[in-house]
């Protein structure tokens, strides 16, 4: 009884803290940014999203590159892994990079650079545009 008291109390907090605010990855903000993407981006060309959240590829109606794998910084650093996700690019390469460049000493979820990754693209991209504050269009040379 006492457990189902905290339960109704922590829910109930929780929920007037967060009454009439965005759901998370369904925002506005996301809903513009997929908007951007469904633009520049051709509904059968795939992409490579880099430092931005993985939902803008199903809002986009967007596909990524070879399997695909998301950007945790601790998977990322994994010996094999950059390499692995390069090695598919060779057979399947994204035709655009979404990438959200790092803002210098941050150290905010999706912030991290995995390196191998960033020289492939510098090497195999021409970056074209801002589409939105700190994330550049990347196109395929």
């Amino acid at each position: 009884m006492i457990v189902l008291g905290i339960m109704v109390l922590n829910h109930r907090y929780v929920i007037a803290q967060e009454w009439g605010e965005e759901t998370r990855f369904w925002g506005e903000d996301d809903l513009r940014k997929s908007q951007i993407i469904s633009e520049k981006v051709g509904i059968d060309e795939k992409i490579y999203l880099l430092g931005e959240h993985s939902g803008l590829y199903v809002l986009s109606g967007r596909l990524p590159a070879g399997r695909w794998s998301d950007n945790f910084g601790w998977y990322l650093e994994m010996e094999w892994v950059q390499k692995n996700i390069i090695s598919r690019w060779f057979v399947d390469p994204p035709d655009f990079v979404l990438w959200r460049e790092s803002k210098m000493g941050e150290s905010e979820l999706g912030e991290y650079q995995p390196k191998e990754i960033t020289n492939w693209i510098k090497e195999n991209y021409n970056k074209r545009e801002m589409v939105w504050e700190g994330t550049y269009l990347w196109e395929k040379r």
